[in-house]
């Protein structure tokens, strides 16, 4: 896998669509392999931050990076019953989140890339859509809008990607994927800006995870199978949590 995906990360442009003569049974046993690859690195990567940066962080200064998340994940459940908690980490926060870093991926229209792209800066400067709607509107306007978009594509039918250029596409793909992992630092907020350099060594999950969603992404000219494999990765994790927390 591990050669899969370094061997994607290099020209992503040139693996788009190359899947679509791949069965179901190819598909979900491709996806089986990067759920599995997802959760190993994911647990292997916190196990060594935690032994070379957290814990000498509380050792010498007192302070503990990880203590935020596990507040924030707190607060969090704190504000949502189980159940509406469980959808929003497992189904709905997927679901945006592949809409706004890998739809504009496949997408074939330029006009749609673009509103993705404002959609995004919205989403980074917490500007107008996000500040100001109430939630629900928000999360609806995102819905309405990637719901058009994805059919849009479904409809064109279109196997090539003819709107930019290799290289161009190259460099979009490895932007979303630093935009994903950035995008999760603030999990960790309130940051401490004396050590803000260390933080993008916490996202490493998140920027991994990236790289596979976008690889499937690319492969299967689809979000259904990045969503798939997200939603079970935090379904994954969600589980758990409502296993120890009812039984």
């Amino acid at each position: 896998m591990i050669n899969i995906l370094l061997h994607f990360y290099k020209n992503p442009y040139i693996f788009f669509n190359t899947g679509q003569e791949d069965t179901l049974a190819e598909r979900f046993l491709i996806v089986k392999k990067s759920y599995i690859f997802c959760l190993l690195s994911s647990f292997s990567i916190l196990f060594l931050l935690v032994i070379f940066i957290e814990m000498p962080l509380n050792e010498i200064y007192d302070i503990s990076i990880l203590k935020n998340l596990t507040g924030n994940r707190k607060a969090f459940r704190e504000a949502n019953t189980p159940w509406v908690g469980f959808f929003k980490i497992g189904i709905l926060g997927p679901f945006i989140e592949e809409c706004l870093f890998r739809l504009a991926l496949i997408t074939k229209s330029p006009f749609f890339r673009l509103i993705i792209f404002v959609i995004l800066a919205d989403y980074f400067s917490a500007g107008l859509l996000y500040n100001e709607l109430p939630l629900i509107w928000y999360y609806g306007i995102l819905i309405s809008v990637f719901v058009i978009i994805i059919l849009a594509n479904s409809i064109s039918n279109q196997e090539v990607l003819v709107s930019t250029g290799s290289q161009n596409y190259n460099y979009l793909c490895y932007a979303l994927t630093l935009a994903f992992a950035a995008a999760h630092i603030n999990n960790f907020a309130p940051l401490n800006w004396s050590f803000i350099y260390l933080y993008p060594f916490f996202v490493l999950p998140q920027f991994v995870y990236g790289v596979v969603f976008s690889y499937l992404a690319i492969r299967y000219n689809s979000i259904l199978l990045p969503f798939i494999l997200h939603a079970s990765i935090n379904c994954t994790a969600e589980i758990y949590r409502l296993v120890l927390q009812f039984c």
